[in-house]
């Protein structure tokens, strides 16, 4: 056995979420107790055998882990925007010099000020485990992970601070209660082979740019110990990338099929050869593929009081169950990706949003505004139906959206209604989107029945939710429903 204990010696914790900086990451992910201690490894200057062992850390499976709480389940202080200086940068900071003595320069000199967050959770206990049950650890490889941890100062803020130790085992009280199951709803960052070095090489760059965040890393599936709650039910589609629109002509939601489908070409064109049927939708002897591919959807400004309904950039679904190589492929190519080009309608810049800068981005923008567990689904493009339903009570209705969701991997509904309407503020009409010149032209699409739907789960579910046949380009696209986000009567 294999154990690190984290000790917060304030007994608080303030670390940000990777994907929303007002929320706070509890428990802490494995992913960044590493980083802490390569940081400690880096600063400390700790020499080789120190190194070897956190390359064989990197190796080992995702660790259990025992926290109390397990989740903190919304325990936490409420987050208020703070203004803080930023660092000047060298010009400005020899301009300073040349212009103002130090007196002065602290008086006249203003500088920018940054919105910064500082979630905290005080959990009951301060003491968490992680451990590595099936792993044995030779002499010099404890001692070397010892002599590291004992160089962690603190983690995630330096309002943190912690004590880091290394154990062989564990008190019986303290036996896991979150459990890696790939089955499991929460998702934690964990550390897989090669991210020392990529951590190494961040490390000296950042001496030039202190401003450069990590990239997301592995995400591993945790459940609560001890339960079959393995989780909340959840589809094929857990990769999501955003591109927001920087600069372009405003183009509103009913055009998404035709900018959809202008992105996954435009995208396709970026990504290197040959594509993978997880990337380009077909096999190699140019059949549609029958496994979950990618999906582009639109991301409108819709579901609040002052929304316009218009386009602001879009996600891009990837199948979880993707290799490495293939997402690395895709995401070189959304990298490449920096126009789109809408004939006369001019060119959009796109710029694709690293993980850590979510959280900062526009509501309508964040993946979670899709992907929320809940009961309650509506659309916000039209479903179009692989046939159209037959008009006895809502019966077939429910039979083919059940379909959609199983192609999915989702459970299916107890429920579904065709409205008149879109349920969310600025939604257009189905109609309106059949209308699409785009659409029209589809010639899997244009005689196909377009509708909005609510639909309800016995359960909570978790998205991405995109059904029926256009779903792979921006329409059956859904987000949970609250009553106070309605813009229309049935």
């Amino acid at each position: 056995m294999l154990a690190l204990e984290v000790e917060y010696l304030m007994g608080r914790v303030i670390a940000a979420c990777h994907d929303d900086r007002r929320k706070v990451e509890w428990p802490p992910h494995p992913a960044r107790l590493f980083a802490a201690l390569v940081a400690a490894f880096k600063e400390c200057e700790l020499g080789e055998p120190v190194r070897e062992a956190l390359l064989w850390l990197e190796t080992l499976p995702e660790p259990s882990i025992y926290a109390n709480p397990p989740q903190h389940q919304g325990m936490v202080r409420d987050v208020h925007k703070v203004f803080v200086p930023i660092n000047d940068s060298n010009d400005q900071q020899s301009q300073q010099k040349k212009k103002y003595s130090p007196i002065s320069a602290g008086i006249n000199f203003r500088r920018n000020r940054q919105e910064r967050f500082f979630p905290a959770f005080t959990p009951y206990e301060t003491t968490v485990y992680f451990i590595w049950n099936d792993t044995d650890v030779d002499k010099p490889t404890e001692q070397a992970l010892q002599e590291v941890a004992q160089n962690v100062s603190y983690l995630g803020h330096s309002m943190s601070p912690v004590r880091v130790a290394v154990y062989l085992d564990v008190p019986s009280k303290k036996a896991p209660n979150l459990e890696s199951d790939p089955q499991g709803s929460i998702l934690l960052r964990t550390t897989a082979r090669g991210r020392l070095e990529y951590l190494e090489n961040l490390y000296s760059r950042r001496v030039e740019n202190a401003g450069l965040q990590p990239r997301l890393g592995r995400i591993s599936e945790y459940r609560l110990a001890g339960t079959n709650e393995a989780s909340v039910p959840r589809g094929f589609f857990q990769h999501i990338y955003v591109l927001r629109k920087e600069q372009g002509c405003r183009l509103p939601l009913e055009a998404a099929f035709g900018l959809c489908s202008l992105l996954r070409s435009a995208l396709l064109a970026t990504c290197s050869d040959p594509l993978p049927a997880s990337i380009s939708g077909h096999l190699e002897n140019g059949n549609p593929s029958p496994e979950p591919h990618m999906s582009v959807i639109p991301l409108a400004n819709v579901g609040h009081r002052h929304a316009d309904g218009n386009i602001m950039g879009f996600a891009v679904l990837f199948p979880e169950n993707a290799t490495a190589n293939e997402r690395k492929q895709l995401e070189q190519g959304l990298r490449r990706l920096e126009t789109l080009k809408l004939g006369i309608l001019g060119t959009w810049r796109v710029h694709l949003i690293e993980s850590e800068a979510l959280g900062s981005i526009a509501k309508t923008l964040r993946p979670d505004t899709y992907v929320d567990a809940s009961q309650h689904w509506a659309s916000v493009t039209p479903v179009a139906f692989g046939r159209h339903p037959k008009k006895q009570a809502g019966k077939d209705v429910l039979a083919l959206i059940a379909q959609n969701c199983r192609d999915i991997g989702l459970p299916e509904p107890v429920s579904v209604n065709i409205v008149r309407a879109g349920k969310f503020h600025a939604v257009p009409l189905a109609g309106e989107f059949k209308q699409s010149a785009d659409l029209q032209r589809c010639c899997y699409l244009k005689d196909k029945l377009l509708a909005h739907i609510e639909l309800r789960f016995d359960r909570p579910v978790s998205g991405p939710l995109i059904l029926g046949a256009g779903r792979f380009l921006g329409l059956g696209l859904c987000r949970p429903y609250r009553a106070k986000e309605a813009g229309h009567a049935n």
